[in-house]
């Protein structure tokens, strides 16, 4: 499934979140879901972090979040998000 087919399936209700992640990332993206301690959520794919090579590492990320781009639940982060690329 194309990026744009996950998207647009998302959308519709047709795929899971977890589905809709998948097919993102077999696309070769990497998407995080971000929320913060008030409750809301945000997509982010512009941060730094250690490249992660085959096992699991400990470490830090940091992501960068507009003001505009957190919202009140997952659904709106992720479609809102996609709605803006």
């Amino acid at each position: 499934m194309t990026q744009n087919q996950a998207i647009e399936k998302y959308k519709a209700k047709e795929i899971s979140l977890e589905e809709f992640f998948e097919a993102i990332i077999e696309n070769g993206n990497c998407p995080a879901l971000i929320n913060d301690d008030a409750g809301h959520w945000a997509i982010s794919e512009s941060g730094f972090q250690p490249v992660v090579m085959d096992e699991p590492i400990e470490m830090d990320t940091t992501f960068f979040i507009e003001k505009e781009d957190w919202k009140n639940t997952v659904r709106e982060a992720v479609v809102g998000f996609y709605d803006n690329i």
